[in-house]
């Protein structure tokens, strides 16, 4: 519980610090590198919970509906949310 508190967290920060940045870099572009930025927190703590034998566990076509989810929620959600 207390690894998604921090992660909500600092994802919440990210909000708030980047907007900013929006005059300056381009919504699509920002967007692209806080969910990057995201994605290295949590792989981070998911490797130092469970190690490396987790992302082994799991299928394939589970690691291709992930990827898929993530590019989904990225270009659709989040870039309307930054142009709005």
């Amino acid at each position: 519980m207390a690894d998604f508190l921090v992660t909500l967290f600092f994802f919440a920060s990210m909000e708030v610090v980047s907007k900013p940045l929006m005059a300056v870099v381009e919504p699509v572009t920002l967007t692209f590198w806080r969910f990057l930025a995201g994605a290295a927190v949590l792989a981070a703590i998911l490797l130092r919970r469970r190690g490396p034998s987790t992302l082994r566990a799991l299928s394939r076509r589970t690691l291709i509906t992930l990827a898929v989810m993530r590019v989904v929620n990225i270009t659709v959600a989040m870039i309307l949310l930054q142009t709005a």
